[in-house]
């Protein structure tokens, strides 16, 4: 069974007709009727009442919908929350002139967007820099080519 058809229930629900349900999950009306036939042949029984224009669920669709909401939600929030927790220590290292210059700015968008980022920084020339980030004391490093 896909997560979809369930998501489909509960808009069938919701919005009470097929074709409003479409336009909520951004089917076919034909789509979510194949999804409902799906879930009625997997459950075995009767998911709505489609004799009027409305589609009236019938008492089985309500539990399967409450049963399953809390659980969509959950997924939902896990797809779409945003987990970069970026946190800890690094070594920057950098030329005079970019201290001078880009540097403030870029490390309070850095501060902003990830606040438990602890950034050290170490001046140098390009060929001291390089030198330190070939041996690993430092994590990154802006510099010139010559």
């Amino acid at each position: 069974m896909k997560v979809e058809f369930l998501h489909t229930l509960c808009a069938v629900i919701r919005r009470g007709t097929f074709a409003a349900a479409a336009e909520e999950v951004h089917v076919t009306p034909g789509a979510v009727s194949q999804h409902i036939k799906y879930l009625e042949q997997h459950f075995g029984q009767l998911l709505f009442d489609r004799s009027a224009r409305r589609a009236h669920p019938t008492p089985f669709a309500l539990e399967l919908a409450q049963t399953v909401q809390g659980t969509l939600d959950a997924l939902e929030s896990l797809r779409t929350r945003d987990e970069t927790d970026v946190s800890g220590r690094t070594r920057l290292g950098t030329i005079d002139t970019v201290q001078a210059t880009l540097l403030p700015g870029a490390l309070k968008w850095l501060r902003d967007q990830y606040p438990k980022l602890d950034v050290e920084l170490a001046r140098g020339r390009s060929d001291h820099l390089l030198g330190e980030l070939n041996a690993g004391t430092l994590d990154a490093a802006v510099v010139v080519r010559p």
